[in-house]
């Protein structure tokens, strides 16, 4: 009978052990996924508010680039670049984020860019506008485009 109770013993504790191990390495898996959502939420937060829109979009003529005007209507973060979503003659899209942080807009404030749509010979179409902004973390966080308008 002795022999039982100590064998009955030793198997609770190894059930118990393999448990833990268990959660540890599900742990391990689930942890990096959960972080790197928490630190999204701040920048997606700070998106919503954040209000960056292509005003105009003039040709240069028959060239391959286009001045477009944009500008800094609302929101809390502060802009640390901006992302410009080109469409060309051909329906594709590049993005050019040639926006340097001395150029980059106050509240309420408007730029003049002069934005590349590629090689010779694809004509601007449309262009739409992401903005970056900086996060708590300090990580750089891309905002959803905006409304695309057509280049004239």
């Amino acid at each position: 009978m002795a022999k039982r109770g100590l064998s009955d013993v030793v198997t609770t504790v190894l059930i118990i052990l393999l448990v833990l191990a268990a959660v540890v390495i599900v742990w391990s898996f689930v942890q990096p996924a959960i972080r790197g959502g928490a630190e999204q939420v701040p920048g997606q937060t700070a998106c919503i508010s954040l209000n960056v829109e292509p005003v105009k979009c003039v040709k240069n003529g028959a060239t391959t680039s286009a001045n477009v005007t944009y500008r800094y209507n609302s929101g809390e973060s502060t802009l640390s670049g901006i992302k410009f979503i080109l469409t060309r003659s051909d329906d594709t899209t590049i993005v050019n984020d040639t926006i340097a942080l001395n150029n980059l807009p106050g509240k309420l404030e408007s730029r003049i860019v002069n934005v590349s749509f590629g090689p010779t010979g694809t004509v601007p179409k449309a262009v739409s506008i992401a903005a970056v902004i900086r996060t708590d973390t300090g990580r750089d966080q891309t905002c959803t485009e905006s409304i695309s308008i057509p280049c004239s």
